[in-house]
């Protein structure tokens, strides 16, 4: 009898549904799959099946331990490569990711250990635009010499666990290719080992789309500053658009991982956004939210 784990089934399902939207939303003319699939080649199978028809696409998957790799090669070679894709199954480590940056890709490095150095050098470099990076994490560290400089920093003696670090690493220097966090989950596996998984991207849009926006004409595209004036017009666009979703669409959840994104991409505090949403709603009622955002009308236009 095969043992199922739960969670990671879960998870995985959580990476399939976002590959789906990725390529609703960015429709790449080529693309690049990568993946540690170990002995699970469900979400391989998730992309074969929802691949656009035609679409130019190539599975780069990746084992480092050769029993696992000799048990699966005859099934990936039957299953996958039939196909009509251009398949690598590589008997070796993933490479950086920068590796892959001739296409838009999809990479989902599923290390489930503690992030090592070299582990961690893979994700910093260069990507394509529309590139979408999920990373697994395990946060239980026993040997900190061995951390990644990035988490290691955040990490304090008295820690359980490393989860909260590698999370604020990441947001320290992934994404500075990466700049959109579309999702951090925080979980423990069917085994109890505190797990991380993370989605970064360099899409906008795709950014929006997760988490329910939809795209207006009309938005002014953000600028990243540290003084909420000078991006006055597209904050107040972007909470616009995410208090007039119906709760259908956007549910407070969502809609609370959405302002965690807009703090981070703006750099600026809840206090602040706080700040700004209770002048904004003092102002509209006095009949003064057109002056707020848009100054003097005359002196912009002049």
């Amino acid at each position: 009898m095969t043992k199922t784990n739960n969670i990671k089934d879960s998870m995985r399902s959580e990476v399939m549904s976002l590959y789906s939207k990725w390529v609703k939303t960015t429709k790449p003319s080529g693309m690049n799959i990568v993946s540690l699939p170990g002995n699970s080649f469900e979400f391989e199978r998730h992309v074969i099946d929802n691949r656009p028809e035609k679409l130019p696409t190539s599975l780069f998957l990746f084992e480092n331990k050769n029993k696992i790799y000799r048990k699966n090669l005859d099934a990936v070679e039957l299953h996958i490569c039939e196909m009509q894709l251009a398949t690598h199954y590589i008997r070796a480590d993933i490479p950086p990711i920068e590796s892959f940056k001739s296409l838009p890709t999809f990479a989902w490095y599923d290390y489930c250990g503690t992030p090592t150095k070299s582990q961690w050098n893979n994700l910093t470099g260069e990507v394509h635009r529309n590139t979408v990076l999920v990373i697994t994490f395990n946060g239980r560290v026993r040997r900190k010499n061995l951390l990644a400089d990035d988490v290691n920093q955040f990490g304090k003696k008295r820690d359980k666990n490393y989860l909260n670090a590698i999370e604020k690493g990441v947001k320290k220097s992934l994404t500075k290719k990466l700049p959109h966090l579309l999702f951090s989950h925080q979980y423990r596996s069917d085994q109890g080992t505190p797990m991380i998984m993370l989605a970064l991207t360099n899409s906008l849009t795709l950014t929006k789309r997760y988490h329910g926006i939809k795209r207006k004409t009309d938005m002014i595209q953000p600028t990243v500053t540290e003084k909420i004036q000078e991006n006055i017009r597209s904050i107040y666009f972007h909470i616009h658009t995410t208090e007039s979703q119906p709760k259908s669409r956007l549910s407070e959840e969502k809609k609370a991982e959405y302002y965690i994104w807009l703090k981070d991409y703006f750099q600026i505090t809840s206090h602040q956004l706080a700040g700004f949403k209770r002048t904004y709603t003092i102002k509209k009622e006095q009949g003064k939210l057109t002056e707020y955002l848009f100054g003097d009308l005359e002196k912009i236009s002049s």
